[in-house]
């Protein structure tokens, strides 16, 4: 017998039996085996979407000024209105030293009004000599960076003028003029931020009759992180000027705020 590939019913692969001799058609078609399919293709896993890249969000200076600072001495209050940038939130701490002694507490910000005001009572000790160290302390929050804002609180105003600060070779110039009856110093205040982290830089200029100047030489630092340095990375920094009169000068603060030659940084 032999076997003769063909097609079966319906064109169905088949195999034919035949006598090798007669090579007849007695023999019937019968089907053909044939191997069993191979097993589908699994489908491939789903790609895994890469992370969104995440920018880091942008923190701006608190713009912590104080306006105003002034004791009543006969209602025993500290009366103090200090403006803050509209992104700032939650409160300040505040501290007041007088007649060697320490005053502690809260203060909420007014966020619509973007300020911080209040009259705040305080020991009979503290308000008789008319004047104190004031102290403001802003935490900072999720885009606002912290901000400390020190100076002399007292029942006179300090008339405090700044002219347009700029950084030349390398160093920070500010100059300006304060009443004649302040002593002392006139602080200003640099903020930068390094890793994620603002730093502050003390600045003094020394008060003589009634004209004050600093001429700070800055570090690399500071300067690599100035906007339109070649290093540039974070946002503008920020300063601020007050003035901080001797005793006998019982000189408060007055609102003081200038733009940093072509870098927008507020002083004060």
């Amino acid at each position: 017998m032999d076997a003769v590939n063909g097609e079966g019913p319906g064109g169905a692969p088949a195999t034919r039996l035949t006598n090798r001799a007669g090579n007849d058609d007695r023999c019937d078609w019968q089907p053909l085996a044939l191997p069993p399919p191979p097993p589908p293709v699994p489908p491939a896993p789903p790609a895994t979407p890469a992370p969104p890249a995440v920018t880091p969000m942008e923190i701006f200076p608190a713009k912590l000024e104080i306006e105003r600072a002034r004791v009543e001495r006969s209602e025993r209050r500290l009366n103090v209105l200090a403006p803050i940038t509209g992104r700032a939130s939650g409160e300040v701490e505040v501290e007041f030293c007088a007649d060697q002694q320490r005053f502690e507490f809260t203060a909420d910000i007014d966020e619509e009004n973007r300020r911080v005001r209040f009259r705040q009572a305080i020991p009979r000790g503290q308000a008789e000599p008319g004047t104190g160290i004031l102290t403001m302390t802003y935490p900072g929050d999720d885009n606002t960076r912290p901000q400390e804002v020190r100076l002399r609180a007292a029942s006179q105003q300090a008339d405090l003028e700044v002219d347009r600060p700029v950084i030349e070779d390398g160093r920070l110039k500010a100059r300006g003029t304060i009443s004649d009856r302040a002593r002392g110093v006139v602080r200003l205040q640099l903020q930068y931020v390094v890793d994620g982290e603002t730093k502050t830089l003390p600045l003094r200029g020394q008060i003589d009759d009634g004209e004050w100047e600093i001429g700070e030489e800055l570090s690399e630092e500071v300067l690599v992180r100035w906007p339109g340095a070649p290093a540039a990375c974070t946002p503008t920094p920020c300063s601020r000027a007050t003035s901080s009169g001797a005793f006998a000068a019982r000189c408060s603060p007055t609102r003081c705020s200038e733009t940093l030659s072509r870098h927008g940084a507020h002083v004060r």
